[in-house]
């Protein structure tokens, strides 16, 4: 018998040297494998790293022309704010605005990374995808097929959005517009909905002349700066024989400069006609006849040459061609 004590005060007592002898290479075999596991380990993670970083350093920009490029395709805000909130429109004037629908995009700004080409001053195209959520950036299914080169994305979103909220603020679940054909449908060009016309390239809205439909809003006001935000080369508007209230948005006639023919006959519309109408040179009919709007008509509107000016008796008037109501 042998007895052997260890470092760690085991004491193991063998039967013979040769017992003994097995014993310490079976043990320092274990150590041995131990120890080499240990160190692969280590070696694992260190390998690692190493490779880690060299491949961020790869990734990372080696000066400050590589690095990534921001290019930022400005678009208009469409307003979230509430009603009786003033936002600013695309001429920078501020038109109160209703509160979107969730879906809707607070802003049509996209900002996108690209990383710069050996041209640094050639970007790629930007086209956005059809998606209709917080953006929202997409582009609407009922829009023209065909552009023309020069109209942005955004010009085309913000004349849907435009007409979809004119529509819904107009209407509701359990009323809508006796005549409403094609309206929202997305598989219909805007342009082919009841009382649309669009330019002849199909672009832009140039023509809403929707009279005597039962569209209804207590705020005609807002209603006017709603459709200015994304419909900006209107000539005609005609919402004769309706139900709207309110007053004239006198904003929209900066945005509106093309504008041929405004008829809001027989309507509640209230309050004083807004001497920006007489900015609008191309103005040839301006119909407010069998209204509530009072006061004096102003001389700027008067200078218009060939116009056309039907307003209520209570209006006074030097230049009118009648009055009626």
């Amino acid at each position: 018998m042998k007895k052997v004590t260890y470092f760690t005060g085991l004491d193991i007592i063998y039967e013979d040297e040769e017992t003994r002898i097995e014993a310490m290479s079976q043990r320092r075999r274990e150590l041995i494998l131990a120890w080499a596991t240990r160190f692969c380990y280590v070696g694992c993670l260190f390998l690692g790293a190493f490779v880690v970083g060299a491949l961020v350093k790869i990734d990372s920009p080696s000066s400050i022309e590589d690095e990534i490029n921001i290019s930022h395709v400005r678009g208009i805000s469409v307003p979230t704010s509430r009603i009786g909130d003033s936002t600013s429109s695309p001429s920078g004037l501020s038109i109160p605005f209703p509160r979107l629908p969730s879906s809707a995009p607070s802003q049509i700004d996209v900002y996108f990374p690209l990383r710069r080409t050996s041209s640094p001053s050639t970007l790629p195209s930007f086209t956005p995808s059809n998606a209709p959520s917080t953006i929202p950036s997409f582009t609407p299914s009922n829009a023209p097929s065909t552009l023309s080169p020069t109209i942005e994305p955004q010009t085309t979103q913000l004349q849907y959005f435009s007409l979809e909220i004119f529509y819904k603020e107009t209407s509701s679940e359990d009323y809508s517009w006796p005549n409403n054909e094609n309206w929202l449908e997305r598989d219909v060009s805007f342009c082919d909905w009841y009382g649309i016309d669009c330019s002849p390239n199909g672009d832009y809205i140039e023509v809403i002349a929707i009279p005597g439909n039962s569209i209804e809003s207590s705020d005609a006001y807002q209603l006017f700066g709603i459709l200015s935000q994304g419909i900006t080369r209107m000539r005609q508007l005609d919402l004769s024989d309706n139900q709207l209230k309110g007053s004239i948005n006198e904003s929209v006639f900066h945005v509106w400069t093309n504008l041929e023919l405004l008829n809001l006959s027989g309507n509640q519309i209230t309050g004083t006609i807004p001497s920006e109408i007489g900015t609008l040179s191309s103005l040839t009919t301006l119909d407010l006849s069998n209204t509530n709007v009072t006061g004096t008509l102003p001389e700027e509107i008067c200078s218009i040459e060939n116009i056309s000016i039907t307003l209520p008796c209570a209006v006074a008037c030097s230049c009118c061609n009648q009055c009626i109501g």
